[in-house]
């Protein structure tokens, strides 16, 4: 009897851990920093820029923990916004041999996990924006909800959609 437990509890531990490896996947998670980098430099120019031309400049103290939470952001919304463009793509993922593999295409996340995973990130990044300043949550909400919303649309309809990307991925300037 207590082997048979085992053996289920081995099989739900299993499964549980390809549940999370597939959302890991899905936010490019496993493959950080290579997008989240991008979205967080503008982040970081913006934040030194400030920092340099108040007149009260940031203790540094200060100036560390907001890099830290951008950083976090950065990776955060970068996460987000792969997500948003597998949902998009979904039905041309599958037709690519470098994506068919991804776990929304193959079935591993459903749609309305891919959603769920969507908001969750969004109100994660905005709550630690709140850390530094509503101004800043208002200016990413406002991004998120344009450009980011946009840009995997843009691929179907213009030949640069990176144009969009380019916005979308500089805004991090304006937020800091």
């Amino acid at each position: 009897m207590s082997s048979q437990k085992l053996v289920l509890g081995s099989l739900s531990e299993h499964r549980t851990y390809d549940i999370v490896m597939a959302y890991i996947e899905l936010t490019r998670i496993h493959l950080w920093p290579v997008g989240s980098n991008f979205v967080f430099w503008p982040f970081a120019y913006g934040l030194i820029m400030v920092s340099i031309n108040t007149s009260q400049p940031s203790s540094l103290p200060r100036l560390c923990f907001e890099t830290v939470i951008y950083a976090i952001v950065a990776t955060i919304m970068h996460s987000k916004a792969c997500v948003l463009n597998d949902i998009c793509d979904v039905q041309f993922d599958g037709k690519v041999g470098r994506t068919k593999g991804r776990p929304l295409v193959s079935g591993r996340v459903s749609l309305v996990g891919a959603w769920a995973a969507i908001v969750v990130l969004f109100l994660t990044g905005l709550k630690l924006l709140e850390y530094i300043n509503y101004a800043a949550v208002w200016w990413t909400a406002i991004d998120i909800l344009s450009l980011n919303a946009i840009y995997p649309l843009m691929k179907r309809c213009m030949w640069w959609p990176q144009l969009f990307l380019g916005f979308a991925i500089n805004w991090g300037l304006l937020v800091a």
